[in-house]
């Protein structure tokens, strides 16, 4: 994947109650960025866009061509970040903690 895939990443123009989607999307291509440039991650990892429906949308995390999980936004003022690996498993973290994010990230590619 590379970044320039990222850049063409369009906001979803839903209904005002669903909430600021344009933030939303930017921190989530902000964390998407971080990851491609991840050294570990940065040739194996593969990252898709989803909305699963109107409200709801989310990054697909895949390493090696296995899916390993997503990664949602759960609070935009906080800049707070869940990820779900395939056995729902749940961690949260703030996107200014980008190593936590990583650490969560690694632990499930090597389970």
């Amino acid at each position: 994947m590379k970044a320039e895939e990222i850049n063409n990443w369009q906001s979803p123009k839903w209904h005002i109650d669903f909430g600021d989607t344009e933030s939303e999307l930017e921190l989530l291509k902000s964390f998407a960025y971080d990851l491609l440039a991840y050294e570990n991650f940065s040739k194996a990892i593969n990252i898709h866009l989803e909305f699963t429906e109107e409200g709801y949308m989310s990054l697909e995390l895949f390493y090696n061509l296995q899916r390993i999980g997503e990664l949602h936004v759960v609070n935009l003022e906080m800049r707070e970040l869940g990820f779900f690996d395939n056995e729902d498993t749940e961690s949260y973290f703030d996107h200014s903690s980008f190593q936590k994010g990583i650490s969560v990230i690694k632990n499930c590619i090597l389970k």
